[in-house]
């Protein structure tokens, strides 16, 4: 099972990235009100070479970060994007991607940055 739902999160993950691709070359086009599209594609050109192949982990969700939004968030989740302690993840269950470090141990802490995976890679 683990590997079927690896090559699922991997064939997620290249699905999202070119699917911005598509998206971010309509002129004018903006991912978010302050980054331009050109911005934005710099910075996922920049993170794609700390993707790595997904991998399954713990997350831990601290009680401060548990609002409605994030109450759907597994506690297992695939790793797809690593620099450093802090890791972009992608939840199967909720179908997000959200931001993570590794703070007290090898279990990442969310850091409360859900959403699409071009959304979290830039906030990474």
């Amino acid at each position: 099972m683990d590997t079927a739902d690896s090559l699922r999160v991997r064939a997620r993950v290249v699905e999202e990235l070119a699917s911005y691709a598509r998206a971010g070359a309509e002129a004018g086009a903006r991912v978010d009100v302050r980054w331009p599209t050109d911005r934005v594609a710099e910075r996922i050109e920049s993170r794609r070479s700390r993707l790595v192949a997904p991998y399954r982990s713990l997350l831990r969700v601290l009680e401060a970060d548990r609002r409605p939004e994030t109450a759907r968030l597994s506690s297992d989740v695939w790793i797809i994007w690593e620099e450093g302690k802090f890791v972009v993840f992608f939840d199967l269950f909720s179908e997000h991607f959200g931001l993570a470090a590794r703070q007290f141990d090898d279990i990442p802490t969310f850091w409360g940055v859900y959403g699409d995976l071009v959304h979290v890679l830039c906030a990474a």
